[in-house]
């Protein structure tokens, strides 16, 4: 990785715009652009550019609740989903019966219609 490669003037990018369009492109990485020497601008490829602002605004959405578990205010699952069904009138979920399986013996045959 050559941090060189990625800091160019705004000249540069005025006589050179394909090539280092391509380089952003290619290497998924910021180009910082100098005017007179100092750092001015980033450009950056579109698609990194949509990825940072999905984990920043994942992170932003996170933030308070990082915080509350940071905490200790937390609670169970189990709890919530409860009061959050309550809350919205949710029918509770059906639970599945742990009555024992018939024997396959009790089951009629395949393709035979052996209905009562």
């Amino acid at each position: 990785m050559n941090f060189a490669e990625d800091i160019r003037s705004v000249t540069d990018l005025k006589r050179h715009t394909r090539e280092i369009l391509d380089h952003v492109h290619a290497t998924g990485r910021p180009v910082v652009l100098t005017v007179n020497g100092r750092a001015d601008s980033v450009l950056l490829d579109a698609t990194v550019y949509q990825k940072h602002l999905q984990a920043a605004n994942l992170a932003r959405l996170l933030a308070p609740a990082e915080t509350e578990a940071a905490e200790g205010r937390t609670r169970l699952a189990r709890e919530f989903l409860g009061e959050f069904k309550r809350a919205r009138k949710i029918q509770p979920t059906v639970t599945w019966s742990t009555a024992p399986i018939a024997p396959s013996s009790a089951l009629p045959a395949p393709g035979s219609s052996s209905c009562a």
